[in-house]
């Protein structure tokens, strides 16, 4: 269980933001958020919240999802708001320079709206996406903070096996539009 302290459970508050709400409101769109979810929202449980309770969003909040790993009170709650807009781009491919028929890659802009419900889509016995995400958060942390792998060493690389249709593509992909989420910068 994620905890900052003994007694508080880790709530993730993603807020998208319309397109139309400009760049340098994104922290006082989290304000309005938690002010929002401070009067109307006695409990936090997983799931999306019903924006009809807060019609003061309804301008420039699009969507907001809750996860959370158990439920809790406010007061039990460490909150995380992440503030983002889905891009509307669809995915570039670029090809290989000995066919032209042939993809060597395919890139898209994060997050995605055609990405959108693609991690809560996803079931697996055991909890693999948390702790995919847990993984990649923390590797990226570590890079960005030019941990010295000489200190703390940890592998750089996620492997994923098993026979074709069981949904490695589509765990990366929901895996990359999750961290891009909660790690991004708006």
């Amino acid at each position: 269980m994620e905890t900052s302290e003994s007694n508080m459970q880790t709530v993730h508050v993603e807020v998208c933001l319309e397109n139309t709400v400009h760049r340098s409101l994104r922290t006082s769109m989290q304000h309005l958020v938690l002010d929002c979810l401070n009067t109307g929202q006695p409990k936090f449980v997983s799931g999306a919240v019903d924006l009809l309770q807060y019609p003061q969003l309804e301008d420039s909040v699009k969507s907001i999802h809750i996860d959370t790993e158990k439920e809790c009170s406010f007061w039990e709650a460490d909150l995380k708001v992440h503030t983002f807009q889905l891009s509307q781009e669809g995915p570039y491919e670029e090809a290989t320079e000995d066919d032209e028929s042939s993809t060597a890659f395919t890139s898209w802009e994060l997050p995605n709206t055609h990405l959108v419900g693609l991690w809560e889509s996803l079931l697996f016995d055991s909890d693999v996406k948390n702790h995919l995400l847990e993984f990649a958060a923390t590797s990226l942390l570590f890079s960005s903070m030019n941990v010295d792998s000489n200190i703390i060493s940890w592998n750089h690389v996620v492997l994923l096996h098993g026979p074709p249709g069981t949904g490695k593509t589509s765990l990366c992909k929901a895996l990359a539009q999750k961290l891009s989420i909660r790690m991004g910068k708006f």
